[in-house]
């Protein structure tokens, strides 16, 4: 076996020479011009990758990247890989296990217990587990019983972290990805790097478990057939209150995530603003000092105010849907939303197919859009 080499250097050389090492063929490289414009091992190497499984032809087509203004070609010849005549690789099911994944794994929000067991499989298996705080997520491990190596990715680094990471798994290597609490990505990071690695063409699995959104939802008797996960409600007053108003014209539920520093203000904006919705709110969900209201929204802050305690902890906050009044279904009118939408569509397509669309896009009647937008046409 050898290895040849031109003027391209850096990390993708360094994984090129890995490849190299695990094959029985030759691997040649060439930067600059020629490679750039598609000649020689350019056209080898997209010759042999366009004949090979997709994950293999993909894995060689990686290794031709963009580096420092040069581009760095990889041709494979002989051995099991593919030869100067095309011939399809031999091993590729044995190659493609060795291909990179990374995993998106649910970790229990308050109970140890409620961790699955393919979810410690794939952390046990791990080559690399990224993690939102790894002081919090090494206490996990502990309990585990691993000692895996681990690597921060929080909102403040992950831009800078991708590339590495991703250069790890284009080498074969397993990523598993975790937040300090429940499933990533639901308001915590993670979504530069699973955007990043779908880009790449690498696998993105998920190992499902808990979630606090889903787990409020399957517990608050609130209608469950249609949600909206909102995250976090803005931090100052004003903001705040404008995004409930919206969230408030909603005909789903609403799911909101809220900290302990804020969520007095928040149920307060909310009962000021609808105090007769039905509200329910989470806390300490699966802990030991886990409490639940239900109610009307306008009894939420003395419920709250009641004990101290109650403003402790981590919150997941659920209002139910918008659903019009009496008298709105009376006069034939509709929510501001439905309108908004209507007069949208109106604007750009004829009556009746926008009446159509709007019917069937707010699961309002349609002889009371036609209605309204006669109205609106007039």
């Amino acid at each position: 076996m050898a290895c040849r080499e031109g003027s391209g250097s850096g990390v993708y050389s360094a994984s090129i020479r890995r490849l190299c090492a695990r094959s029985s063929g030759v691997i040649s490289t060439t930067s600059g011009a020629g490679a750039a414009t598609g000649g020689g091992a350019g056209r080898g190497v997209a010759q042999a990758a366009s004949r090979l499984p997709m994950q293999t032809s993909a894995r060689i087509r990686r290794a031709a990247i963009p580096r420092a203004g040069m581009l760095v070609c990889v041709r494979v010849t002989g051995g099991s890989w593919a030869d100067d005549g095309g011939s399809v690789l031999k091993e590729h099911q044995t190659l493609s296990t060795r291909t990179g994944k990374l995993w998106v794994v649910a970790t229990p929000i308050g109970n140890l217990e409620d961790l699955g067991a393919r979810a410690g499989r794939v952390l046990a298996e791990a080559d690399l587990i990224a993690a939102e705080d790894t002081r919090h997520s090494g206490r996990l491990l502990a309990h585990l019983g691993l000692h895996k190596p681990l690597i921060s990715l929080h909102e403040h680094n992950e831009e800078a972290r991708v590339p590495r990471l991703l250069e790890r798994m284009l080498d074969g290597q397993q990523l598993a990805l975790i937040s300090d609490a429940g499933t990533p990505l639901l308001s915590d990071p993670g979504f530069r790097l699973v955007r990043a690695a779908r880009e790449a063409g690498l696998l993105v699995l998920p190992v499902p478990g808990p979630s606090a959104a889903l787990a409020a939802l399957s517990v608050a008797g609130l209608p469950s057939d249609r949600f909206c996960f909102e995250g976090f409600l803005p931090a100052t007053p004003g903001p705040r209150r404008q995004r409930l108003e919206d969230l408030l014209k909603m005909p789903a539920t609403v799911i909101c995530f809220e900290s302990s520093h804020r969520i007095a203000s928040s149920v307060t904006d909310l009962a000021a603003l609808a105090p007769e919705r039905e509200a329910f709110l989470a806390r300490e969900m699966t802990k030991q000092f886990e409490e639940h209201f239900f109610g009307p929204a306008g009894t939420l802050p003395d419920w709250l105010a009641a004990d101290p305690n109650r403003s402790r902890g981590e919150f997941v906050l659920l209002i139910a849907p918008y659903r019009e009044s009496p008298g709105e279904a009376a006069e034939g009118g509709l929510h501001p939303e439905e309108e908004r939408v209507l007069a949208t569509l109106l604007a750009e397509l004829p009556l009746k197919q926008a009446v159509r669309l709007t019917s069937q896009l707010t699961g309002v009647a349609r002889n009371r859009v036609y209605a309204r937008a006669l109205a609106l046409a007039g």
